[in-house]
């Protein structure tokens, strides 16, 4: 399937998520900026981003595992609950308090970035609806995997590139933040 923005006339290498930072507790709205296109305008500049060539792999614990990332994704998906032994509510991991999850992200180009999630009871979010906390910890799609979902990307200007399109600041696909 083909992303839509690649059909754009011009701007159609990628697209731009830039959201603000949200703390733990969440926010009632929170207002961030889509662009298209990746250094085609002075809005979608690179500038100081690291570019992770495709595909990722993610390291938790002592595992290492495929790793992506998705917009559509409510939650940071990592691996199964067998793994850290935490409890599971529904599909996210319910330790008994906040437990920080070291994650390491390498790309195909060896670009690196370490950082953590924080596994958390996820219960009062669930009875809200979707949330912006980053705390939020399920298990990955299939086993085995890490996703990177919509709460990596608050704090974070992320910069996805369209396979097969001219990208004129790396080599697609890739990502970067």
């Amino acid at each position: 399937m083909w992303n839509p923005v690649a059909l754009f006339p011009t701007d159609n290498n990628g697209v731009v998520l830039d959201l603000p930072a949200v703390s733990g507790s969440g926010a009632a709205n929170v207002q961030g900026s889509l662009y298209f296109g990746i250094g085609t305008e002075a809005n979608n500049q690179l500038g100081s981003a690291v570019q992770f060539q495709l595909p990722l792999t993610a390291v938790v614990g002592d595992g290492t595992y495929p790793g992506g990332i998705d917009t559509g994704t409510s939650y940071i998906g990592i691996l199964d609950d067998t793994v850290f032994g935490f409890p599971t509510f529904g599909v996210f991991y319910c330790p008994s308090s906040p437990t920080p999850v070291g994650l390491e992200i390498i790309g195909a180009n060896e670009a690196t970035y370490t950082g953590q999630v924080v596994a958390a009871d996820p219960t009062p979010e669930l009875d809200e609806g979707l949330t912006a906390d980053p705390t939020l910890v399920g298990p990955g799609f299939n086993g085995n995997t890490v996703v990177l979902g919509l709460p990596f990307f608050y704090g974070h200007k992320v910069f996805l590139s369209i396979a097969g399109q001219n990208a004129s600041n790396g080599s697609a696909p890739y990502v970067a933040f």
